[in-house]
């Protein structure tokens, strides 16, 4: 039953995927979106250029994290590790397939690997809706503003100070049944959460953050290849539109995202192809080309058969 399920979700997500591009292509006109890939000039080597900035922080920031709480990984170790996550996250939902991390890190447990890539996630997703308020702003009403403002500050709190949070999961625990073995891991997980400082924490959501300004600077330069470049255009479209990859509704969120895009950016008078053509570009150079990467290390260099794989 649970492969049936699983099979019936594949052919539907596969589905709805080639639907929504049949739908763009359709809309927006073949030779237009043929014609967005022309002469793209100096600027998309910029995006080329900030694209590779782009996945170095990443890999640093990952490395960072790793060291961080105590896991000696040497760089060259951290990078292969994070390219094959990026090659597992290409096409799993949400990108759990991340988790492929683990490879090339022996000699750690793999929960505690598994843990730290959801962090590193997490905190993913704070800076992308801490940078998203703009476009909130501009998009929606005050009222809209104010509610996601308030909830973006109040998940971000948690992350710096996680104390309350800890309280509640702890409380939770003990007034509903969890499994022991469950409720033992958990209570592990909590134990850790404290001992990583706030100066820590801090380094660690401003690396993130960096990360992602150089996105929207190389979204930036991907529509001023097309004489559309703006600023404004930059911060309040490209965080809504990563904020879509978090629904996992097609492959690797194609269709969603540059249909997203081309949405966006209508009120501001952006082409569709233009806007479209960005956004697969933005999706190209920042995930598909560090994914190949990480296929050419697992088809080249022997994942190590050591106890984190099979530790729990």
């Amino acid at each position: 039953m649970k492969t049936l399920k699983r099979w019936g979700w594949i052919i539907s997500k596969t589905g709805f995927t080639f639907l929504l591009i049949f739908w763009l292509v359709k809309k927006t006109g073949i030779d237009a979106l043929k014609e967005s890939f022309n002469g793209l000039g100096f600027p998309f080597i910029i995006a080329i250029v900030l694209a590779i900035g782009f996945n170095i922080l990443k890999a640093m920031k990952w490395h960072y994290l790793l060291n961080g709480v105590g896991m000696n990984v040497s760089s060259g170790n951290t990078i292969k590790s994070y390219l094959v996550g990026m090659a597992g996250g290409l096409l799993t939902p949400g990108r759990v397939g991340e988790i492929a991390r683990l490879a090339y890190l022996n000699g750690f447990k793999k929960s505690s690997i598994i843990i730290l890539v959801m962090v590193d996630k997490w905190v993913d997703l704070l800076v992308i809706l801490f940078l998203a308020l703009p476009g909130v702003f501009y998009f929606g009403n005050g009222f809209i503003f104010i509610l996601f403002g308030l909830m973006t500050l109040a998940m971000i709190g948690l992350y710096f100070f996680p104390g309350n949070l800890i309280k509640w999961i702890r409380m939770m625990m003990k007034t509903r049944f969890v499994p022991f073995k469950l409720k033992e891991k958990i209570e592990k997980i909590l134990e850790k959460i404290p001992a990583v400082g706030l100066k820590f924490k801090t380094i660690f959501f401003f690396i993130t953050l960096s990360c992602y300004i150089l996105v929207l600077i190389e979204f930036y330069f991907l529509l001023e290849g097309k004489g559309y470049g703006s600023t404004g255009i930059a911060l309040t479209v490209q965080p809504l539109v990563m904020l879509t990859n978090m629904f996992p509704v097609t492959i690797a969120g194609l269709g969603v995202r540059e249909g997203s895009a081309a949405i966006l950016t209508a009120s501001w008078g952006i082409p569709a192809p233009v806007a479209i053509h960005a956004a697969f570009m933005l999706f190209i150079l920042n995930t598909v080309m560090p994914a190949i990467l990480g296929v050419f290390f697992v088809l080249t260099h022997r994942v190590p058969q050591t106890n984190n794989q099979i530790e729990n």
